[in-house]
């Protein structure tokens, strides 16, 4: 059975663009690609869990469009990133319980702020769930202010941040990767960054075991 890598995301700003909520289908490819590439450098699978200030209905509708695209993706391109693994929404004044996916978890939601103790509660929760487990890397890629809390538990814990250069002062801050590309080309570039990364301490360990 092979590792995790455990990717926590958030949208706007990152996988999604700021500006329009929109992603551009060849960028989002790129990203998939390097997801791929750091997938076969660890010999590991990746997950990815969402977590932002979406409603039910918007977030059924961008795990539906994501679906899309990483289906189309797997197929044009003969290697296969797994769909998203789960995805947390608010669940203010929302009737429809049962058309409700099963990887989508519920949460309250008052504010700006709290929704960062949100966020940095599922990455609590997951890490207490999974402890032991094999995870080859956490990653957390994110841009703003609620994205801060959960940022700084993954990094304490070894983990890696990723952001891109649409983030506010204090992500840049805390990240490992800083991209100077915005939205989802910064992590396409720090996905890159991080596996290149990869890539040189591998030959670094390889080289030290052929002296030996």
């Amino acid at each position: 059975m092979k590792s995790d890598i455990v990717i926590f995301t958030d949208l706007e700003g990152t996988i999604l663009r700021e500006i329009d909520g929109k992603y551009d289908e060849t960028v989002m490819f790129q990203f998939l690609r390097q997801i791929n590439r750091l997938e076969k450098l660890e010999d590991a699978t990746a997950q990815i869990h969402i977590l932002s200030p979406m409603t039910v209905d918007q977030m059924k509708y961008i795990l539906d469009e994501l679906d899309e695209a990483f289906a189309k993706y797997n197929k044009t391109s003969g290697n296969y990133v797994s769909y998203i693994k789960s995805a947390i929404a608010i669940q203010d004044n929302y009737t429809g319980w049962r058309n409700i996916p099963n990887r989508m978890l519920l949460v309250k939601y008052k504010n700006l702020n709290q929704y960062g103790e949100e966020k940095l509660s599922y990455v609590e929760s997951y890490m207490k769930a999974h402890k032991g487990d094999d995870i080859k890397k956490m990653i957390y890629m994110g841009n703003g202010a609620n994205d801060v809390m959960a940022m700084q538990k993954i990094k304490s814990n070894n983990g890696i941040v990723i952001c891109p250069y649409n983030s506010t002062d204090e992500v840049k801050k805390i990240a490992t990767y800083k991209s100077n590309e915005e939205d989802l080309r910064g992590l396409v570039d720090g996905f890159s960054k991080l596996c290149q990364e990869v890539e040189k301490q591998k030959v670094h360990v390889s080289h030290d075991d052929n002296e030996r």
